[in-house]
């Protein structure tokens, strides 16, 4: 009887160790975020890559196994939330165990989406003719921050997107005109602040603005510029987004602003990275990709060739979150003996922290030394097969991988 179980595992091992690397079941890349609504199924997916007959799957949140109960279902590496509430908020992460080893996907935050929608009073605006002058629009509490858009909306039912030159919406959703003109004030149409979010279907309306009253008499015009709306003096960018930096100055007539970092002109052309040739007229630059050397001192110079000529100044932090310069192959291959190295070389502002983990749990191996590089196994066996995760952070974002190491 002894015999034949030692007969039965050996069976097992061997069948494991002679199952080709590129066989071996690996996880598909999971999202690092996952939203929710209430009052709608939530559904976290877990799925591999390779021989998936064996695998079994297990889901965890916050470390505690997640139970099946009347609400949470799981067939395979599905996850099915009939009515998730606040309390399935958290991380999950799945595990999928097969002959292989134990594989498990990055972190995932389960976040519930939502967006408390203000109540929405007409208000009456009377500009002032040639002068700058702004429509407000408060952001409501969401999660995510939501998209936020202007337009006019006619009394025949007619919609259009407000687009000028002269006027530009503000990272806090206020709608600035450089100045005040006729054909800004109509019977025919107001102006609606609206938010698209995950969390709601269609527009919500945050604000609606009537200017039909005409314009007010300027009784001392001017030429001069005024500032209205300008990115702070300490501002932090994150690289790998689009950004844009802010400076918007109003007058008659319209100042277009030059652009500068380290005092070196970065106007640029059209189709440059960064550019400050967009739909602002200059009041915006355009970063497409923020990098590193994107970090330093911003000027714009405001001049309308009438009034006085201003400028303002301001400074750019370039922070990153923990990128891999390389990601390793899924499934790596070594023979019995040899040093193995598994790559995790990232690029962070500041610098990561890295955890490794084996088969779903800390590594703990006397032979595997961690540098900036990766982890290195030294005289592998066929033992420290299995799979290796390297979990990466800094205080503006994470990122894991892992691999499958088959030593033969």
């Amino acid at each position: 009887m002894a015999y034949s179980c030692i007969l039965v595992v050996c069976l097992v091992l061997c069948a494991a160790q002679a199952q080709p690397v590129s066989q071996a079941p690996v996880l598909k890349e999971a999202p690092s975020e996952v939203l929710f609504r209430l009052q709608k199924p939530l559904e976290l997916l877990c799925e591999v890559e390779g021989d998936a007959s064996q695998v079994k799957y297990e889901w965890h949140k916050d470390d505690e196994l997640v139970k099946p109960s009347a609400k949470v279902q799981q067939k395979d590496g599905k996850l099915v939330f009939s009515d998730p509430t606040d309390e399935d908020e958290g991380e999950y992460r799945c595990i999928a165990s097969s002959p292989a080893g134990k594989a498990s996907t990055r972190p995932i935050s389960v976040n519930k989406a939502y967006l408390t929608a203000p109540k929405v009073q007409e208000q009456r605006t009377k500009p002032v003719e040639g002068k700058p002058f702004k429509l407000p629009c408060a952001v409501p509490d969401a999660y995510p921050a939501p998209s936020i858009q202007w337009k006019k909306n006619y009394k025949d039912g007619k919609t259009e997107n407000v687009m000028d030159g002269r006027i530009t919406i503000s990272p806090e959703g206020d709608l600035y005109f450089t100045n005040a003109t006729e054909k800004d004030v109509s019977k025919d149409f107001k102006y609606v602040c609206l938010a698209t979010s995950p969390a709601v279907d269609g527009e919500v309306v945050l604000a609606e603005h009537v200017l039909s009253d005409g314009l007010e008499k300027n009784p001392k015009p001017d030429s001069e510029v005024v500032q209205q709306y300008v990115t702070p003096d300490k501002h932090t960018l994150y690289a790998g987004e689009q950004a844009y930096l802010y400076c918007i100055y109003g007058g008659s007539p319209q100042a277009y602003p030059d652009w500068y970092k380290d005092g070196v002109n970065v106007n640029n052309k059209p189709g440059d990275r960064v550019t400050r040739h967009n739909r602002s007229k200059g009041k915006r630059l355009l970063i497409k990709e923020v990098l590193l050397e994107d970090q330093g001192e911003y000027t714009c110079k405001i001049n309308n060739e009438l009034g006085k000529e201003q400028e303002y100044k301001f400074n750019v932090e370039v922070v990153s979150a923990p990128k891999f310069v390389k990601k390793p192959e899924k499934r790596i291959q070594a023979k019995e003996g040899s040093d193995v190295v598994i790559p995790c070389s990232v690029q962070a502002k500041p610098a990561s922290s890295s955890l490794w983990t084996y088969n779903a749990a800390p590594l703990a191996n006397a032979r595997a030394t961690r540098d900036e590089q990766g982890l290195t196994i030294a005289k592998a066996t066929k033992a420290d097969s299995g799979y290796y995760g390297c979990k990466v952070a800094n205080d503006h974002g994470e990122d894991y991988v892992e691999t499958y190491l088959q030593v033969s």
